[in-house]
């Protein structure tokens, strides 16, 4: 069974951030399902935690990543659970990018320019199978420290080749 574009709806929960919920009209208690979305964000310094665990039972949990080359993340693995699968592949992708040089000495009207660049893209694949359901214990006060999760920390960023600097978080670089 397809989900229908009439059954999802976008909720505005701050200016920077939207969910997505969606209804399931004639779903089942032990049915299972699968849910696949991306998330692209400007934020380079702030990936949102990937949590492989939860309160229900999952079949299986699987993250890909696609980091260009500039960026280097520290992954920070938590949790008792051993991930089935964890792959660091790369290929070629193209970029163009375009700015703009400021006049020097007064002169009139600045300079468009562009370059395109060829960089390798970094894909990275966590996936864990057969993840029990998290059981809360006695005495547990604060069970979402204990879920499987990834968080990804940010090492570095540095310079493209054509000379434009990176900064993952804004007014540094």
């Amino acid at each position: 069974m397809a989900l229908k574009r009439s059954d999802a709806f976008t909720e505005e929960i701050s200016p920077y951030l939207k969910s997505i919920n969606f209804t399931m009209p004639g779903i089942q208690e032990g049915s299972v399902f699968e849910l696949i979305y991306s998330i692209r964000s400007p934020f380079l310094y702030s990936f949102p935690v990937w949590f492989f665990q939860n309160e229900y039972p999952t079949l299986f949990s699987e993250l890909h990543l696609y980091i260009p080359e500039y960026f280097s993340y520290k992954p920070l693995m938590q949790g008792f659970l051993t991930l089935s699968d964890r792959r660091n592949t790369n290929h070629q992708k193209t970029i163009t990018i375009t700015w703009n040089e400021e006049p020097t000495f007064g002169g009139a009207g600045g300079t468009r320019r562009s370059e395109s660049v060829t960089y390798r893209e970094n894909i990275l694949t966590y996936r864990l199978e057969n993840a029990p359901a998290f059981r809360n214990e006695p005495y547990m006060n604060a069970e979402i420290v204990s879920f499987q999760k990834l968080n990804m920390n940010l090492l570095f960023s540095g310079h493209l080749p054509a000379g434009q600097p990176i900064s993952a978080v804004p007014g540094f670089s």
